[in-house]
């Protein structure tokens, strides 16, 4: 379940760049003006928040065979 959590972020992610915004009640659509708009607010933290998920995916994949995991 968590994978499709993190595909759907990911591609949500993704798709932030196809998405307008509103300024001074004028829909923007330009990609690179959305972009600038995405890249100067919610980006970095939407990017953390992703990274942070896919690693610790990756993170558990990697120690599922170590004896310290089958310990606990």
């Amino acid at each position: 379940m968590s994978l499709v959590v993190e595909l759907f972020w990911s591609s949500d992610f993704v798709l932030t760049f196809f998405t307008g915004y509103y300024r001074e009640g004028f829909l923007v659509m330009e990609r690179c003006k959305v972009a600038r708009h995405y890249a100067k607010t919610w980006m970095l933290f939407d990017f953390t928040l992703i990274l942070i998920d896919w690693s610790v995916d990756v993170l558990d994949l990697l120690t599922q065979g170590s004896s310290f995991t089958q310990v606990f």
